[in-house]
């Protein structure tokens, strides 16, 4: 008897929202389609108004694996989450409509979680940009060892795992378990999704080229963005995670160190690298600092193992001598 699509039993299920993208979007769901491995491809057309959900509709012509989700416009998280709702493989992986896998990654990856029961695997992603030329992102864990759970969302903490969805490959019970789901109307969604790494059991970082991330100037990530405040409010739905588990005091440093480099430095440099005036960007720097969570993060920084002197240089510097800062992060674009 052959079975019908909503019977078939599919070990990866790739998740792509898709808005506005109908000039990459096909390159992005071939990737996957021409795999050797058959895997459930949910599109979510996040309300497009180009051709994106034309070139799905071919595509899904061609494709039986193919589940195409309708939705208004609500952003990049909500079109996840209703990815992930409709999901069925045993385990998640998300693609953005602009981006692609490698081709051999499914084969890959079916080999090796064959042998291996994980709950996450991290693996590499690549920087492409539209000259042809590529740069290799990696995270900086031990490759091939099988790590606790715990430890891993300790090393996020620290700054050592890469921040992104994208990059990983999740079994599907810890978002049914933990009812985990990306923050809808926020910028910076993938902040909190480390708080995953805390139930899982069995984590490996495999040294591989998996994502391919194209580098283009209209993208979400490349445009400074008056939100820029929302990566505060994310940051902190891991304390509040931490609180709920009542495991704040046992990462408090950890979580402060998170908090500098994610919220203080990271969005003090997006600032500086903006074309906002200096008056300007000395606002949103302030701002940032005078947050209640900055102030507790900074009041014990010196005594803080995970911020590096080199963070802590930066960190002062951008906060109380913004022209310096503009200047050493706009060094060399300033002409002589």
């Amino acid at each position: 008897m052959m079975l019908s699509d909503s019977d078939k039993k599919y070990k990866f299920s790739i998740i792509i929202p898709a808005f506005n993208v109908g000039q990459y979007i096909q390159t992005s769901i071939a990737s996957v389609c021409l795999s050797e491995i058959s895997a459930e491809i949910i599109v979510v057309n996040d309300g497009s108004t180009d051709n994106t959900l034309e070139v799905i509709e071919s595509c899904a012509n061609e494709f039986d694996n193919i589940v195409i989700v309708n939705k208004e416009n609500a952003g990049l998280s909500a079109a996840r989450n209703s990815g992930v709702e409709k999901a069925s493989g045993d385990y998640l992986i998300f693609l953005d409509g602009d981006d692609w896998l490698d081709k051999q990654s499914l084969l890959s990856l079916n080999y090796y979680l064959t042998d291996h029961a994980d709950d996450i695997v991290i693996l590499d992603f690549v920087k492409y940009w539209r000259e042809g030329e590529t740069l290799q992102v990696s995270d900086s864990l031990e490759k091939n060892k099988i790590l606790t759970g715990i430890n891993v969302f300790k090393y996020y903490l620290e700054g050592n795992v890469t921040i992104a969805a994208t990059n990983k490959v999740f079994r599907r019970d810890l978002f049914v378990r933990s009812g985990f789901q990306f923050p809808e109307a926020k910028l910076y969604e993938d902040v909190p999704l480390g708080v995953l790494f805390y139930d899982a059991e069995r984590v490996v970082y495999l040294n591989y080229p998996f994502y391919f991330y194209r580098q283009r100037v209209g993208s979400i990530t490349k445009t400074f963005n008056p939100r820029v405040y929302e990566k505060h409010d994310v940051v902190l739905m891991v304390r509040k995670f931490l609180d709920a588990r009542e495991a704040y005091h046992k990462f408090e440093n950890e979580f402060h160190a998170f908090y500098v480099k994610v919220c203080l430095i990271q969005m003090s440099i997006f600032v500086l690298k903006s074309n906002l005036s200096l008056k300007e960007k000395k606002v949103y720097i302030h701002t940032f600092f005078r947050f209640e969570e900055a102030k507790e993060a900074l009041k014990n920084i010196f005594k803080n193992p995970f911020v590096s002197k080199k963070e802590l240089v930066f960190l002062f510097i951008a906060r109380d001598a913004t022209y310096i800062a503009n200047r050493l992060i706009n060094f060399k674009n300033d002409s002589l």
